[in-house]
């Protein structure tokens, strides 16, 4: 009977803990996922991207009719958080965005993802919802730092719309460099004039 008892109590105990972690895990907004989805609805809308890549005061336009949009939005990629070794390593702090009228509705809600240790590569993320739960806008940083060189990295994406990456490197001899990718998605062909 005891033997039954101390049985019982450990797996109610394990099965605690798993809830518990898989609580924690789907706090944790999957990124893969959302572009996945993306990436799916770009291709079927046959979508065509603008692109204007800068390296310090060099900068290239780039008409591009069918992007390979995986290669593309693969920047974002390294924005996931939602990894089981990442679980309870980042801060998250929800906010719940009112109208300006006095009527006090709800239009959306932000999430903010902060790293808890400055080794994590993400040391914040940032996802803003609409009342409708579809996401609306990203927004995230890295840092690595190897040796010699820091690289700082901003991402910003709004979904189906358009996306940026800067980027800073930083090296103890060569001093710092900057680069950036802006990216324009068009569902139809653009006009300029």
């Amino acid at each position: 009977m005891k033997y039954f008892l101390t049985l019982s109590l450990t797996f109610l105990f394990i099965n605690a803990c798993n809830t518990h972690k898989e609580r924690i895990q789907n706090n944790y907004f999957n990124i893969l996922n959302m572009l996945k989805a993306d990436i799916a609805t770009l291709y079927k809308n046959k979508a065509i991207l603008i692109k204007v890549v800068k390296s310090g005061a060099k900068a290239d336009n780039i008409k591009m009719k069918k992007p390979d949009w995986n290669l593309e939005l693969e920047f974002f990629n390294k924005l996931n958080i939602s990894s089981p070794e990442l679980e309870g390593k980042y801060r998250v702090d929800t906010t719940i965005i009112f109208s300006k009228k006095q009527d006090s509705t709800i239009i959306g809600k932000r999430i903010i993802y902060t790293a808890t240790e400055d080794e994590l590569p993400v040391q914040e993320l940032v996802v803003e919802f609409n009342s409708d739960k579809v996401l609306q806008h990203l927004t995230g940083k890295t840092v690595i730092t190897r040796f010699l060189k820091t690289v700082t990295k901003t991402y910003d994406y709004t979904p189906l719309t358009g996306f940026s990456v800067n980027a800073e490197e930083m090296t103890k001899w060569f001093g710092t460099s900057t680069y950036s990718v802006e990216g324009t998605i068009y569902f139809e062909e653009p006009y300029f004039q």
